[in-house]
């Protein structure tokens, strides 16, 4: 009988290591995945610190957890998932892990063609599973590759460095929060209510002769009838993270990347009355009443809270960021749900707050009605919310409406809003 020699090199052969080339595979991952994913999702989210952490509360222990997240747990998937298909099939091991590389490289790709040029999305799928085979080529063959790699894994932990050290959510990770002003003194205390309505344009008061139309607004007509009213008032920007901080500081914004937080405008309605007021704030979109001076309310919705919504928003953007299709240049603030249910909650919480007061106190809220999307129309008649509602009718690159019915219909929905 003829057979063949017993191989005992090989039946002995580790499925998981040596520790030296698990390191380098993950090294390898751990550079691909920094440039494909964390370097893009850093800069997306830390572009958009308000909608992602302000509106959250998210503090610095909180922001700091979520950057070794988007920077450590993709190639630690992959990687994991390289140990399990080697520990199953030893042969395929080496064969995953340039699929793994080799489908990075295509990502890649894909983000740089289609920032760089107006290819379809066709073409530019084509060009990056072209370029992503020819890095799978060149990883599997050539050496002097794999150890670049191995270097480049550096980039991640400089990409995480600066998202927290020098971004817009520096102020939140390294910010220091004011205190109450001193020597404020207040003559005559009287109890101060101030509500900032979001997206709510003079225009839409008026009845066409310059005053409040009381048949559709019989409130706001009654209220204009015994106070003092503004009529030619406006904001200083369109934008609410950098309104309600001119609003409440009485200083121009000097960008809209600087995060509505009270160490960035130190010197705000908060801080000037904290000293001699009780206050009871509430605000879904800012943070500039410091925590040694403001109790943070509840919100009305709990959905999207924690580092679980940070990561979903991070998700999101991330993968219409990555897919070959074109991005909108354009993009609603990440955490789009406070705009709608949420800002009923908030505004419930309000109320419920208000009650008789002996000392001075100040009441505040910012709710974000009649923000877009405009959904409500009454009660049980609502239109269906969307996760991540676009505004029908509205061209998101020029930022105008498509024709003139866009515009009618949308203002009709603007003011049952």
């Amino acid at each position: 009988m003829n057979s063949q020699p017993f191989d005992a090199t090989v039946e002995r052969r580790p499925r998981f290591g040596p520790w030296q080339r698990e390191a380098r595979a993950a090294l390898e991952l751990l550079a691909l995945t920094g440039i494909a994913v964390a370097q893009p999702v850093l800069d997306i989210v830390g572009n958009d610190a308000t909608g992602v952490f302000v509106t959250r509360d998210a503090g610095a222990a909180q922001i700091i957890i979520f950057a070794a997240i988007v920077v450590f747990a993709p190639p630690a998937v992959l990687w994991l998932i390289e140990v399990f298909v080697g520990v199953i099939v030893p042969r395929a091991r080496a064969a995953t892990h340039v699929v793994f590389c080799a489908a990075l490289a295509g990502i890649i790709t894909i983000e740089i063609v289609k920032g760089a040029t107006g290819w379809s999305a066709t073409a530019v799928a084509a060009v990056a599973v072209v370029a992503g085979v020819a890095a799978g080529v060149c990883i599997s063959r050539f050496g002097a590759v794999r150890l670049f790699l191995r270097y480049l894994a550096l980039a991640p932990f400089a990409f995480a460095v600066l998202f927290l050290v020098s971004s817009p959510v520096t102020p939140i990770v390294l910010g220091t929060p004011p205190e109450a002003a001193n020597g404020v003194r207040v003559g005559t205390p009287s109890r101060v209510v101030m509500v900032v309505m979001d997206e709510f344009p003079l225009e839409s008061l008026l009845d066409g002769t310059g005053h409040v139309d009381a048949a559709r607004y019989p409130n706001f007509a009654a209220l204009e009838r015994g106070s003092t009213w503004y009529r030619n008032t406006t904001t200083v920007s369109p934008s609410t993270e950098t309104a309600v901080p001119a609003l409440l500081s009485g200083d121009h914004p000097s960008s809209a990347l600087v995060p509505p937080v009270a160490s960035e405008y130190p010197r705000n309605l908060f801080t000037l009355l904290g000293g001699a007021y009780r206050m009871n704030v509430h605000e879904p979109f800012t943070r500039l009443c410091p925590e040694s001076l403001c109790e943070r309310a509840e919100s009305g919705s709990e959905s999207g809270n924690g580092i679980a919504g940070m990561l979903d928003d991070a998700t999101s953007a991330w993968t219409e960021f990555a897919s070959p299709e074109p991005t909108p240049a354009a993009r609603a603030v990440l955490r789009s749900e406070l705009s709608s249910d949420e800002a009923l909650g908030t505004g419930d919480d309000f109320v419920e707050s208000l009650r008789p007061a002996s000392a001075a106190q100040l009441d505040f809220v910012h709710v974000l009605l009649p923000h877009s999307p405009w959904q409500f129309l009454g009660e049980d008649q609502n239109y269906e919310p969307e996760p991540r509602p676009v505004i029908p009718g509205i061209l998101t690159a020029e930022l105008r409406w498509r024709d003139e019915f866009a515009a009618a219909s949308n203002r009709q929905r603007h003011l049952l809003q």
